[in-house]
């Protein structure tokens, strides 16, 4: 038997010490989810995200940098952020912390100097070797449900160094990995991730590459072509797909999506269909941003029901929600 040469481990040392000190931003960790993946998972948000979906119900995940959050109904009006504010990017307005973001540097004084909590910072730097420790506290959970972890976001593709390297890690651990993808990537970066994973939940939001830049700010050509590419890998797909009234909510364009979708080689099975909701439409108001759909009503259950049938009548098995 021959051993390793000491340079030689210490040559792999030195490369894991390098990759444990890769540090990503994220803005969340989600214990014990059964939407996204086999069994019980823990799910990692990244920030950063190259849509900008008007009905995004997680907006602090789009930009890559921290930003701030306002909780005023917290607020007890003690001025102490204020005080503590070194670019003065605070005041009060009729009871309500309001921030001059074009002032504030994101330097987070202010969430220390809050005593309730009422301004938090939403994303954060983590290195990998404290991420991975932080996901294996999970792993009974993982190996007695047949669950694992799944990168969402955000969109991991944002930051392709950092999460290649937490899939490995995991992957090294025998843990089940996926990822959530809107497949707005280069095919040699998101390849990167897809041959890590297990499992790809792959976004659709519009056929038409015309309606999807108008509702996304891109359009979708790179992602159908992504998506035949991840075909070609022989990886387990599951589609995801937003219904949205006024934005993609039309029967005869779902009943072509799901007839597309059925074209791709038998290789979609399942689909989850994500009616339209508003639990994130507060969370614009406390990154100081406008919520683009105001005036749109969430989807009635016959409504869903008829989405569901076009579907199901091209023997996907399907999911409502998630």
């Amino acid at each position: 038997m021959y051993s390793l040469d000491p340079g030689k481990k210490e040559l792999r040392k030195t490369r894991n010490e390098r990759s444990d000190s890769i540090q990503g931003t994220i803005f969340d960790i989600q214990r014990y989810c059964v939407h996204d993946g086999p069994g019980v998972r823990t799910v990692v948000f990244m920030k950063g995200c190259p849509l900008n979906c008007v009905w995004c119900c997680n907006p602090e995940s789009i930009s890559p940098k921290p930003e701030l959050m306002v909780f005023n109904s917290s607020c007890i009006g003690c001025g102490l952020c204020i005080k503590s504010c070194p670019k003065g990017a605070l005041c009060l307005e009729e009871g309500k912390i309001i921030i001059n973001r074009a002032k504030c540097d994101i330097c987070g004084i202010c969430t220390e100097a809050c005593p309730t909590e009422s301004i938090q910072m939403r994303g954060y730097s983590i290195e990998l070797k404290e991420l991975t420790e932080e996901i294996l506290k999970d792993e009974p959970f993982f190996r007695n449900s047949g669950g694992g972890v799944t990168l969402s976001g955000g969109e991991p593709t944002a930051q392709p160094e950092f999460a290649a390297a937490l899939l490995a890690k995991l992957n090294s651990k025998g843990i089940h990995t996926a990822i959530e993808t809107n497949g707005y990537a280069n095919w040699p970066v998101l390849k990167s991730l897809v041959r890590q994973s297990d499992l790809i939940l792959f976004d659709i939001k519009h056929l038409n590459p015309l309606k999807h830049f108008e509702y996304t700010g891109v359009t979708n050509e790179q992602i159908l072509y992504n998506l035949n590419q991840i075909v070609s890998e022989q990886k387990q797909i599951i589609i995801r797909m937003p219904i949205i009234p006024g934005v993609n909510y039309q029967l005869s364009h779902l009943k072509e999506t799901a007839k597309y979708l059925k074209t791709l080689n038998g290789s979609i099975e399942e689909v989850h269909l994500l009616p339209y909701h508003r639990l994130g439409v507060q969370k614009y108001a406390k990154l100081g941003k406008s919520y683009p759909l105001n005036d749109v009503e969430p989807l009635t259950p016959n409504e869903i029901e008829h989405i569901s049938n076009l579907f199901d009548a091209q023997k996907f098995r399907i999911k409502i929600g998630g």
